[in-house]
């Protein structure tokens, strides 16, 4: 050690002698090196992209205006539970031919879904999640499926089941009536202008929320259809119960009076009830002391903090607001009762048999017209649910390129890694081989 220290320049040559012959040393196994590491980094790549393979993930975003509300298009509660749904896992194997080959129960435990925003969480809020992050990773590699493959897969299988269940609301096309119905030409008519009403409401929403929509396939629009809907509601319709009252047409006329003298007694009896409450209400208010009935005005605050004066509201004032809508309703069935007597008495006093069927040809036509206006309808709200839904659900995939795939930036560092200790184990091993030979 003191020999050292006395001659520290010894020591820089002997350092610098052994790195020079290990880098000839190096130098003359640079073959067999780039051999090695070639091999080597094929095998690492090949790894990486083998669990790469295996591993896939994806964030779902729900873009619909209910969503910020936590619901569902159809207004129902969204929830994340339907992703890993027996349905959904289900449709998932048979869609990707996986059946027989992986469980439902297996393939939910390799599908991870989480919120997107955690952050945003807090034990003092409620949150409602409008995004989350699915991932999906593989035990075992499938035989002809990666994992990217199978997550989109997935997200198409949820998304089907997602419109099925939650999408649009189209029971207006599947409005279905008694079969006594289709015999009685009245209470034909009358189904047939509860399918308009029904048909006219939906195009009427549909109008509101697209005007300008059409169809490429029809040219139709939800504006020319409603036109002809509206149409049928007010002169179609009218013309034949016209026709059917002025002939008292029947096919059984006991029947059918029979109904109407039951409706009227149940409109008769809903009469009654509102008249009373009525009239209760009226005399409750000719009760009423006039110095109860005076406006007090409060001071109160309003969203901004800030005072105005309030009208306090009275018992009076709730008894005059409930009279006014049970003689609304009275005056209703009224109405109801009005119309039904003289239906009763139109039926009564048959002035043409032969007219059941004129009538019935004419409903024909009608319901033909109703068909093909539904029909379009139909196609036509198809095609907008396909264009209006297309961004419901918006899938990002995190597809890495095949050089993140394979790893290639962490295989050149591990290769790298692998060259410095080869040449240190060179060096290593040259200047145990100087030492022998300067003991010798």
């Amino acid at each position: 050690m003191n020999e050292l220290e006395r001659r520290p320049g010894d020591v820089v040559t002997k350092i610098k002698q052994i790195f020079k012959q290990a880098v000839l040393r190096f130098w003359s196994l640079r073959v067999p090196l780039i051999v090695v590491c070639i091999l080597l980094a094929a095998l690492l790549c090949t790894a990486q992209y083998q669990d790469s393979s295996r591993v896939a993930s994806a964030q779902m975003t729900l873009n619909y205006s209910e969503a910020s509300q936590g619901l569902n298009p159809n207004r129902t509660r969204f929830t994340t539970t339907d992703l890993t749904s027996d349905e959904v896992l289900q449709s998932t194997l048979y869609n990707a031919g996986l059946e027989g080959q992986m469980t439902v129960e297996q393939l939910r435990k390799a599908i991870t879904v989480e919120p997107t925003d955690v952050t945003n969480v807090s034990s003092s809020e409620n949150y409602i999640t409008t995004s989350c992050s699915i991932s999906l990773q593989l035990e075992e590699p499938c035989q002809h499926l990666t994992a990217a493959t199978l997550l989109r897969i997935f997200c198409g299988s949820y998304k089907d089941y997602f419109m099925e269940h939650y999408g649009e609301n189209q029971s207006v096309f599947s409005c279905t009536m008694p079969d006594y119905f289709d015999t009685e030409p009245y209470l034909r008519l009358k189904s047939l202008t509860l399918r308009a009403d029904q048909l006219d409401r939906y195009l009427t929403a549909r109008v509101s929320e697209n005007k300008s929509y059409q169809d490429a396939t029809t040219g139709n629009t939800f504006l020319s259809l409603s036109k002809q809907i509206q149409n049928v509601i007010n002169y179609e319709i009218p013309r034949i119960q016209a026709y059917i009252l002025r002939g008292g047409l029947s096919a059984d006329v006991s029947s059918l009076t029979a109904m109407l003298q039951y409706k009227l007694q149940i409109e008769q009896l809903d009469y009654q009830e509102q008249m009373a409450y009525y009239n209760s209400d009226n005399l409750g208010i000719g009760l009423y002391d006039e110095s109860m009935s005076a406006i007090v005005m409060i001071p109160t605050l309003d969203e901004n903090r800030e005072f105005y004066m309030s009208r306090t509201k009275t018992a009076l004032d709730t008894m005059a607001s409930d009279a006014d809508g049970a003689l609304a309703e009275a005056t209703s069935h009224q109405d109801v009762i009005t119309t039904t007597q003289y239906v009763v008495q139109q039926m009564q006093t048959m002035s043409d048999p032969a007219g059941l069927t004129t009538v019935n040809a004419m409903l024909q036509e009608l319901e033909t017209t109703m068909d093909q206006i539904q029909q379009a309808l139909r196609v036509t709200d198809a095609s907008y649910i396909i264009y209006k839904t297309q961004n419901y659900l918006v899938f990002n995939y995190a597809a890495g390129s095949f050089v993140q795939q394979i790893g290639l930036k962490r295989v050149i560092v591990e290769m790298a890694v692998f060259v410095v200790l080869c040449f240190g184990l060179c060096m290593v091993r040259t200047a145990r081989q100087i030492r022998k030979e300067e003991q010798r």
